[in-house]
């Protein structure tokens, strides 16, 4: 992707405060629609971002911009609730096993008293699945065909390890359960195909169709690896692109709220980081907030996450600033000693 669409950030943002809602409510028709399309969209918009580089720089890339603020989400919250508990050394320890394993579920396979990562689980997900698709492109040299046969082979191998309880590190079985949808995003993206279903409205109709029925019959639910079916895969697509294209459409009505959503969407990273932070600690009652009204209550913990993605933002901002203030510091101080070395 050359530019950012704001329609896209939109949609991610319409998804990661739906991910707020969903956390924070029962199972129910709302519930159901909410894991109908929210996580198969963020991973099918990861492909559209995607750009070929090596696979040294996609690392680089995705350590700097997603491990590190992960690796210190993990140790404010894993410090401030074991602090009055165990020593320092011992913190640490469990953070790094933590951070190591990053493992969001465990069945058959046991990891000991290993911690697990709450809803950071896609961050290595998102690294991982960017990882195996830059191989897969690697590999087989831009062949479309051979991409496609590949992704939905590993598909297949991640919903059978799923389906069987080997839940693997850095969530690996669901980043391959999961290829299908990087490979949707990328091609449609890289191919304009999503500009010619935005402009078919039959086509759009029956995806629809295809979604409300996935929503009344089976919704797939990727972090608890309930994948369902082939069909509930159909309706996550087709629920993601129906969303990407209301999100198409709201971005042409020119209202403020689209300019929420998208910065929402553009900042989803740090929205899901504080969310991790408050929804952990008041799961184990470190904060002890309640509401009788459970609206009030979601209403409240989306300000928390919004408020504190902000502060984040800003913070980040500040410092990039600063470094950068430094660095032409330093270079013009470098500058002036050239200049007296030439003029000797």
């Amino acid at each position: 992707m050359d530019k950012r669409e704001k329609f896209i950030d939109i949609a991610r943002g319409i998804s990661i405060l739906l991910m707020i809602i969903g956390h924070n409510i029962e199972k129910g028709i709302l519930r159901d629609f909410i894991y109908s399309f929210h996580m198969p969209l963020f991973i099918i918009v990861s492909g559209m971002f995607y750009k070929d580089k090596t696979f040294k720089k996609i690392l680089k890339d995705t350590i700097i911009k997603l491990f590190l603020p992960y690796m210190l989400c993990l140790f404010i919250v894993d410090y401030i609730y074991f602090s009055k508990q165990i020593s320092f050394f011992n913190i640490i320890t469990k953070w790094l096993e933590q951070t190591i394993y990053s493992i969001s579920y465990i069945d058959k396979i046991k990891y000991s008293d290993v911690l697990l990562t709450g809803v950071l689980w896609f961050i290595p997900f998102l690294i991982t699945i960017k990882l195996i698709f830059c191989i897969i492109k690697k590999l087989f040299k831009n062949n479309k065909l051979h991409e496609y046969i590949a992704c939905c082979f590993l598909t297949i191998i991640g919903i059978g390890l799923g389906a069987f309880g080997y839940y693997l590190p850095f969530s690996l079985d669901v980043a391959f359960a999961c290829m299908f949808f990087y490979w949707i995003g990328y091609m449609l993206y890289s191919t304009k195909g999503i500009e010619k279903i935005f402009k078919d409205n039959f086509l759009l109709f029956i995806m629809v169709c295809i979604w409300v029925l996935g929503i009344a019959t089976e919704t797939i639910e990727i972090a608890t690896r309930s994948y369902q079916s082939i069909f509930s895969y159909l309706a996550a697509v087709c629920g993601s692109l129906i969303i990407l294209k209301f999100s198409k459409f709201f971005e042409s009505k020119k209202i403020y709220t689209n300019n929420f959503l998208a910065w929402c969407g553009k900042n989803s990273l740090y929205i899901l980081l504080i969310h991790y932070i408050e929804n952990t600690l008041l799961r184990f009652e470190v904060l002890k907030i309640r509401f009788d009204n459970i609206y009030i209550e979601i209403f409240f913990r989306i300000l928390i996450d919004i408020i504190g993605a902000y502060v984040v933002v800003q913070l980040y901002k500040l410092v990039r600033k600063i470094h950068l203030m430094i660095i032409r510091k330093k270079y013009k101080v470098k500058e002036k000693e050239i200049e007296k070395v030439s003029c000797n």
